[in-house]
C-alpha cells in the first residue's frame, strides 16, 4: 500500500494467494492502481460469474439486460473459449470497487458440450480496469508467469547461457542468436 514504485494507472497482476477484496478496494480507491486476479472456484463471485456467462448479463454501459452473447476463441489457447462479464463486484462483498471479469472454459476430456456448463472446466479472471475487453484481460493476466520468470532470472545473478526457461518466442529467438554469436565470435 505504500510502495513508491506503484503509480496511479499501474496494474498489479496477482495470483490467488493474494486474493483480498479489501486490499483491491484500497489499491483502486486510494492509489488509483488497477488489479487483475483470478477468482477461487469456492467464491460466490466465481459462481455468479458462471451463471452470468451462461445466462443473461446486465450491461454496465446501457443499464439494460441482454443475452450474454457468444463465446469467443481464447487469444492464445486453442481449446479454450472466453466470455466477458460485468458486475462481478456484486457478489464479492469484501471488494467494493467495480470489477469486470472473463470466464474461460475448456471441454472436459470425453465431453462434447451438449451437457452444457457441466461439460466444461472453468476459470474466472477479474480486473478493476473496466476498459479491457475479454481478450485484453486474459492477455494481461498471461504476463504474470513471464514477469515472475524474468524476476527470478534477474535475482539469480549472472545468466546461465546454457539454460533458458522463458516462454516468450522473442526471448527464445534472442537467446539462440546470442548463443550462436557468442560461440562464433571467438573463432574470428
Amino acid at each position: 500500500m505504500t510502495s513508491p514504485y506503484l503509480k496511479p494507472g499501474d496494474m498489479v497482476i496477482e495470483d490467488r494467494g493474494f486474493l483480498d477484496g479489501e486490499t483491491i478496494t484500497k489499491l483502486k480507491k486510494k492509489r488509483k492502481i488497477d488489479v487483475t486476479i483470478p477468482l477461487r472456484s469456492d467464491m460466490l463471485a466465481h459462481e455468479d460469474s458462471l451463471v452470468t456467462a451462461y445466462h443473461l448479463s446486465f450491461r454496465r454501459v446501457t443499464e439494460e439486460q441482454t443475452d450474454s452473447g457468444e463465446w469467443e476463441k481464447h487469444p492464445t489457447r486453442e481449446n479454450q473459449e472466453i466470455k466477458l462479464i460485468e458486475y462481478v463486484d456484486y457478489m464479492w462483498k469484501e471488494c467494493s470497487v467495480p470489477l469486470i471479469g472473463c470466464v474461460v472454459r475448456e471441454l472436459k476430456k470425453g465431453k462434447d458440450g451438449r451437457g452444457g456448463r457441466a461439460d466444461y472446466e472453468h476459470w474466472v479472471f477479474v480486473t478493476t480496469r473496466l476498459s479491457l475487453n475479454g481478450k485484453q484481460l486474459i492477455q494481461t493476466y498471461e504476463l504474470r508467469p513471464e514477469i515472475e520468470e524474468d524476476h527470478r532470472q534477474w535475482k539469480s545473478g549472472p545468466w546461465d547461457m546454457s539454460k533458458f526457461t522463458s516462454t516468450s518466442m522473442v526471448q527464445i529467438v534472442y537467446h539462440i542468436i546470442i548463443v550462436l554469436l557468442a560461440s562464433y565470435i571467438p573463432h574470428l
